[in-house]
């Protein structure tokens, strides 16, 4: 069986202080006007109900203000990639 491939969505600084974009494929999905744990917490949990609507299996990064990733999270759970025993 095929796995499905991941939409990835990434949450990215957007003109300023406290304004943050929610990418998916270069498109803006949804913007937040927030600090950014909450801006994080609030794209988190809309990129899980889509990933349950679409039964799709989505990553979620978050770009810093300095252009480094922070560690990427998957929807479901179940989708994470598998670790080796070795």
């Amino acid at each position: 069986m095929k796995e499905a491939k991941l939409a990835v969505f990434i949450l990215e600084p957007f003109n300023g202080r406290m304004r943050y974009v929610l990418r998916h494929e270069g498109v803006a999905v949804d913007y937040f006007l927030c600090g950014s744990a909450f801006a994080q917490q609030q794209a988190a949990d809309k990129i899980e109900h889509l990933a349950q609507y679409f039964e799709q299996p989505s990553e979620f990064r978050f770009r810093r203000r300095n252009g480094t990733f922070a560690p990427a999270r998957t929807y479901p759970r179940s989708a994470d990639p598998k670790r080796s025993r070795g």
